[in-house]
């Protein structure tokens, strides 16, 4: 009898039906230890949900890093053997909106950096700086949060009939500003960086 390789969508998918508790993280990381730091990274987005849900309130640095500790020491999984922190997974949707309309860009751009499709390669260094001060770390940090492999919402994942996936390869950030149609003397502006 042969076993099946795991696939991550599905356990994040049961994961996040077993309760997502402390318990249960440290369940799913005992028995599918390639998967722990996005199961780590997939539990605070769920659990900044539920704080957003259960009273409005933005989450501070402080917060965030408390919270990726108390889910790292339940699982039992040190922070720099696991992938890198989601910067947007404690963001709710009024921060998104504020930081979207500060750096004046579209809401699709905003979600393809959330779901990490740009190439932060293509970024000019002046917006990656801009955009990683708005979210309270530093620009290292996003780029290294960008590098990570794209992906869907995990709102929209576990919402799917179907079985979705992220595009496979990451787009320029000009072709993004191009498919989002921002006007083109915005966005001259964009990749020049000047606001």
């Amino acid at each position: 009898m042969t076993s099946a390789i795991p696939d991550l969508d599905a356990t994040l998918e049961a994961f996040a039906e077993a309760g997502a508790d402390d318990a249960t993280l440290a369940d799913y990381v005992r028995r599918y230890p390639q998967f722990a730091g996005e199961l780590i990274d997939f539990a605070q987005e769920l659990r900044a949900v539920e704080a957003d849900d259960a009273a409005p309130y933005t989450p501070d640095t402080a917060w965030e890093t408390e919270s990726w500790a108390r889910f790292a020491k339940a699982a039992g999984v040190a922070r720099g053997h696991a992938s890198v922190a989601d910067p947007f997974a404690t963001l709710n949707s009024a921060r998104q909106v504020e930081i979207r309309q500060t750096l004046d860009v579209p809401s699709m751009v905003f979600n393809a950096f959330r779901d990490r499709q740009v190439d932060p390669g293509t970024v000019p260094e002046p917006f990656l700086a801009r955009f990683a001060q708005l979210l309270s770390i530093a620009s290292q940090e996003l780029r290294a949060a960008l590098t990570a492999p794209a992906r869907l919402d995990p709102a929209m994942q576990y919402k799917a009939d179907g079985k979705p996936a992220a595009a496979a390869d990451k787009v320029a950030f000009a072709d993004l500003l191009d498919q989002a149609m921002v006007p083109a003397d915005r966005r001259a502006a964009l990749l020049r960086d000047e606001a």
